[in-house]
């Protein structure tokens, strides 16, 4: 029996088939599908590179009755399931809509496929610098652990496959965001997205439905992956708008009037609005701090830290002659997360800002009453800060822990699925729909974002994109905090975990904070740091070793010590960064282990191409640039750190020299 994603695949024939249709994009890739949903070949520009499989369209399995895979013929499934699907071309590319609907009456938990039949012979993209041959008897995905539904969530929302001429890919709508995930399954020779999906009575926006979208799209194959994002990108402009065009570093909460010597640092993004009036004289835009899913309740240090002093001290604070403290508390009634039991969802903890719990919130805009939603983001708040009385002119907002790295995965909240605009996923052990923070966050991110362009300001995030690249199309700013040399030990983030943050951002800014302990952090690797934020196009900046302690900002011996290397690299990370990352280079290296990245042109016509050694030992390299599809000179190549220019051979090739973890930088006119 034919399998999908290791499990069988029942429903395989159809009565009637009947006459096939085409579905045509613009730039010629066709779908030929029967009236009973099955896909029968796919061609680019007439010549077939599909495989008639009868494994094809659209399938589900019932996670929670442990079902197989059961294929939708005519838009029905004999698992008490149907679909409303629309497959749309005449575009660059065939976009796919629709729903899927439970027709029992019950909660469920299934999981929902389209699968293009592509056969044999074709090879795996998984990222930029990764490729596979396919072997029919394996599985390939991407992926990361969610902490729902029957697997995980793809990292990147499109997926590519190649073969010869061919390279086809499937990528998500991020208006439509869901439990998704890509990949192709070698067995059955089918590149596919898969949804998880809780289906529920409760959800009163769409009752026991989910609604899903995403688009088939041809890519040329020569660069791989890196042509599938750049065609991504042009399907999906809205979603990659570049609004902070003039960039520099983040400064964490300390005045900038405070640090000596400030303009050589090349601060551009203050988190915190203690002195808008001086940051707009500075040229720095400021944003008004929120952390959008949690609330910390502190408590008294001798409440055993117990569910049931906890509970209490929640009562409490929902009493409390503090207006604060009390509007925070009555909000988590209304806003917080529960368990599978009915229970509030928190961690204990003990923090420099906080020693109390956390409560995990679902920070949704439509529950209804005062939630934590309305309570960070509502018109009086509008009007104080953006209005003509406001004190100095605020450019947006800064979200904190974006993805909500203290909060509880799932909320079982019933109560709440009446109120969501998006689809549920299930618990992955009791099969239960839920609703994902995901999901939730995603909604308050739209909501605020939406406000903040329509004002014309902007929305700033921290810790993000680390797992949901479908929050980033309405985040203009992005970074993350992080330590690269933890207990003394020199560990940088790797080239996928850098790359991704790079290629869902595209041209828009992505900051760093370096939490350390500086005294460790000599000017050695504080030069490495800013190395490999250079070759990225990334702009690092400095905070304190527990995000709140000793800040780096408030010790002048830290950094005038360092203040050298922000005026070497600053300039010229800003000036890299702002003519813009493509993915596709026209370069490429003779060394594996020598990384290549362009950005540009810029207004000025100048394409820079970005090297760095990722090893530990000195090479001589070379990188081999098309001059002509870049359209510049092979001539007068400048390493534009040192202001050198360098060997050029034909017109062609740059030959360098690169210390352990090195970057340059060439400039092209």
């Amino acid at each position: 029996m034919p399998s999908f994603l290791n499990r069988p695949v029942r429903s395989l024939e159809s009565d009637k088939p009947g006459n096939p249709s085409a579905i045509i994009t613009s730039d010629g890739l066709s779908l030929f599908q029967r009236p009973d949903g099955r896909i029968i070949s796919v061609t680019l520009d007439g010549d077939p590179v599909g495989s008639d499989s009868p494994i094809s369209g659209f399938l589900a399995r019932d996670v929670a009755a442990g079902t197989d895979y059961h294929l939708f013929r005519h838009k029905s499934a004999p698992i008490d399931l149907s679909t409303d699907v629309t497959l749309t071309g005449g575009g660059s590319a065939i976009r796919v809509e629709g729903s899927i609907r439970d027709v029992s009456g019950f909660d469920r938990a299934v999981t929902f496929a389209f699968a293009l039949p592509l056969g044999d012979g074709w090879t795996w993209h998984s990222r930029i610098r990764e490729s596979h041959g396919i072997d029919k008897s394996r599985h390939y995905t991407n992926t990361t652990d969610i902490g729902a539904g029957d697997g995980g969530m793809s990292l990147y929302p499109w997926a590519a496959v190649s073969k010869g001429d061919a390279g086809i890919a499937i990528g998500l709508d991020m208006e439509k965001p869901a439990h998704f995930r890509l990949g192709f399954d070698g067995p059955s020779g089918t590149l596919y997205i898969t949804y998880d999906f809780g289906l529920s009575p409760y959800t009163a926006n769409f009752p026991k439905r989910a609604d899903f979208a995403f688009v088939i799209y041809r890519f040329d194959p020569e660069w791989g992956f890196r042509s599938a994002t750049k065609a991504y990108y042009d399907l999906f402009p809205d979603h990659f708008v570049n609004r902070s065009t003039d960039q520099g570093i983040w400064m964490p909460f300390t005045n900038i009037s405070t640090v000596e010597g400030w303009e050589d640092f090349g601060f551009k993004y203050k988190e915190g609005a203690s002195e808008t009036a001086f940051d707009d004289t500075a040229g720095v835009l400021t944003f008004r701090y929120t952390e959008p899913s949690t609330w910390w309740m502190r408590m008294a240090k001798d409440l055993p830290r117990t569910h049931r002093s906890v509970m209490q001290a929640m009562g409490q604070a929902a009493e409390s002659d503090d207006d604060n403290i009390r509007r925070r508390a009555l909000g988590t009634q209304i806003s917080g997360s529960h368990d599978i039991q009915g229970r509030f969802q928190y961690l204990v903890r003990d923090e420099p800002w906080c020693d109390g719990a956390v409560f995990s919130s679902n920070p949704s805009p439509y529950l209804p009453g005062q939630s934590e939603a309305r309570i960070k983001w509502n018109d009086e708040q509008k009007k104080q800060l953006y209005g003509p009385n406001a004190e100095g002119d605020q450019d947006g907002e800064y979200l904190d822990s974006l993805e909500a790295y203290v909060t509880a995965a799932t909320n079982h909240r019933r109560d709440h699925f009446a109120h969501t605009t998006l689809p549920l996923t299930f618990d992955s052990e009791l099969h239960v729909p839920v609703i994902h923070k995901a999901f939730s966050i995603y909604e308050f991110t739209k909501w605020i974002s939406d406000d903040l362009h329509g004002m014309g300001k902007l929305l700033f995030c921290n810790s993000v994109p680390n797992r949901f690249a479908f929050l980033t199309p309405w985040i203009d700013v992005m970074g993350t905090e992080m330590n690269w040399n933890r207990n003394g030990v020199w560990k940088p983030a790797g080239d996928d975990w850098m790359l991704y943050r790079r290629t869902i951002c595209y041209q828009r800014p992505f900051l760093f904070l370096q939490n350390t302990h500086y005294d460790a952090f000599g000017s050695d690797l504080v030069e490495k740091y800013f190395q490999r934020s250079l070759f990225y196009g990334m702009y690092p900046s400095m905070f304190s070793h527990n995000a709140a302690e000793d800040p780096y900002w408030k010790n002048p011996k830290m950094y005038n010590r360092d203040r050298p290397l922000f005026v070497k690299y600053l300039p010229i990370i800003k000036q890299i960064a702002e003519a813009g990352w493509e993915p596709v280079t026209h370069a490429q290296s003779d060394n594996p282990n020598i990384y290549v990245e362009r950005y540009g042109p810029d207004d000025d016509g100048r394409t820079y191409i970005a090297v760095l050694n990722d090893s530990q030992e000195a090479v001589e390299s070379s990188v081999r640039v098309d001059t002509s599809a870049l359209s510049v000179s092979g001539s007068n190549i400048a390493e534009i750190l040192s202001g050198e220019l360098v060997q050029v051979i034909d017109n062609t090739e740059i030959r360098f020299s690169l210390g352990p973890e090195e970057a340059k930088v060439f400039q092209l006119e």
